[in-house]
């Protein structure tokens, strides 16, 4: 699902992309510049619905955009919460 997600928004020309699984909700991380690429030429309609077919019920952008190790650092929260 991750990689079909990923490789429909490459198709698109986001050559820099990740897409995380939240239960039902794909979070998209493009970097910064691209986010209002997003919002152009109906393209939220056409990646929320992809997305949706793949099996995803909601769709989200990450409006801090995507940074190399982000998933690390909520690892590493979730680590620290269950040691305490």
């Amino acid at each position: 699902m991750i990689a079909e997600a990923e490789n429909f928004m490459r198709e698109l020309g986001f050559n820099v992309v990740r897409v995380r699984h939240h239960d039902l909700m794909a979070k998209i991380e493009v970097p910064v510049a691209d986010i209002k690429k997003l919002f152009s030429d109906d393209l939220n309609d056409k990646v929320s619905n992809r997305l949706k077919e793949l099996g995803f019920k909601w769709v989200s952008i990450d409006i801090q955009g995507y940074k190399q190790g982000n998933l690390n650092k909520a690892l590493d929260i979730k680590k620290i919460k269950t040691d305490s």
